[in-house]
């Protein structure tokens, strides 16, 4: 049986038109530029670094997030690993780190050897942070004048705080430090206010008002933060 398939004329008139019409949208869309692939940030190279503890660094919370060696080398570590950090390194003690530099003289590391050859790997948290409300509640007033002895720097180099001579640390979040960085010079004695913990293994705190000493000290957020509630 045969189907037999008629057209009218208007009909034949449109078949090569609409041919013609995917013929140039293909045309175009193989014209049309690849976009470029988004450059990618360079991956620093792992190294390895050694060197003796000099302090413990800690946060304002009263983890201990870093090492301070003696060569100025500034050693990065999640503060949630805090307690087993403290367990495993102390100050004087000589320690390898592995890790990556990217700007010196922050090191981050994800594996620290103490003396006795035992590694402490770099493992993520096993719950999530509290909320920002709950985060300073055990945190009290605390100040500071004196000189500094070592600015400290976040891992892309700004500066986010410094050491002070009598071993207090002062912390001040990295994205606000530049209009502070011609204060916060190693030798520059300033004064700051601030919240933060003292416990066994240091001092420190945020700073919410900074200045030179003697001068009158200058809010860091606008206004200096309220005290953390109760």
């Amino acid at each position: 049986m045969e189907v037999e398939i008629t057209m009218d004329m208007k009909t034949k008139h449109l078949i090569p038109i609409i041919l013609m019409s995917f013929v140039v949208g293909a045309a175009i869309s193989l014209a049309q530029p690849v976009p470029p692939t988004p450059a990618t940030q360079p991956v620093p190279p792992t190294e390895q670094i050694a060197g003796t503890v000099s302090m413990y660094l800690l946060n304002p919370r009263g983890e201990v997030d870093g090492l301070l060696l003696a060569d100025g080398s500034q050693v990065k570590f999640p503060p949630h690993m805090s307690a087993d950090l403290t367990r495993s390194v102390k100050p004087n003690e000589r320690i390898t780190a592995q890790g990556v530099r990217e700007v010196s003289p922050v090191f981050t590391a994800f594996t620290i050897t103490n003396s006795s050859g035992q590694s402490l790997n770099e493992a993520r948290p096993m719950q999530p942070p509290p909320p920002p409300d709950l985060q300073g509640v055990n945190l009290k007033p605390m100040q500071a004048d004196e000189k500094i002895r070592v600015v400290l720097h976040a891992p892309r180099g700004e500066i986010e705080g410094a050491v002070l001579d009598d071993g207090m640390i002062v912390r001040i979040a990295p994205h606000v430090s530049t209009q502070f960085s011609a204060l916060l010079q190693t030798g520059a004695t300033i004064s700051a206010k601030g919240y933060g913990t003292e416990n066994e293994f240091g001092r420190a705190f945020e700073a919410t008002e900074v200045g030179a000493q003697g001068q009158t000290l200058t809010p860091i957020y606008g206004a200096a933060l309220m005290p953390p509630r109760p």
